[in-house]
């Protein structure tokens, strides 16, 4: 009887600090068409927000439209892009689409109040290609070559 009691408290204990901690389920994400994604992103407003330097900026963006497509059902990436030759990187995302392949967007806003930003579409690469890159605040594109890419899913 006294095995019985001290089981049941066990039970009791670990059911007490497990409340609140039960991990949710993360909602079904599917491969869509092209289309889809494009409708997506016509709706979604990531690339709206603005771009504040050290509060809102690339890598936070892409996460933003990650979370966004999960919880639409959309399977999407955040990609973080290194060059040679810097320190620097950049973060967009990518969407294996089911018609068209994948395709990279990088939906980061515009720093100018008021500006809005835009969905852009990007060609993927891969490691050793050139890369175009378009710096926030109207400074010149500056063409790089990627030492990493990887993938988030």
């Amino acid at each position: 009887m006294m095995k019985i009691r001290s089981v049941i408290g066990i039970l009791i204990l670990i059911m007490l600090l497990s409340c609140g901690s039960v991990p949710t389920q993360e909602p079904m994400v599917k491969t869509v068409s092209y289309d889809d994604v494009m409708r997506f992103l016509a709706e979604d407003l990531t690339d709206q927000i603005l771009y504040e330097p050290c509060k809102m900026v690339c890598w936070d963006f892409a996460e933003k439209l990650q979370q966004n497509a999960r919880k639409a059902g959309i399977k999407c990436a955040v990609v973080t892009l290194a060059w040679e030759g810097s320190n620097r990187s950049h973060v967009i995302n990518a969407f294996q689409t089911s018609d068209k392949g994948l395709i990279w967007i990088d939906v980061t806003g515009s720093h100018t109040p008021g500006v809005k930003g835009y969905d852009r579409e990007i060609e993927p690469k891969t490691v050793g290609d050139t890369y175009l890159y378009e710096e926030i605040g109207g400074l010149p594109p500056i063409e790089v070559k990627l030492q990493k890419v990887s993938y988030d899913w």
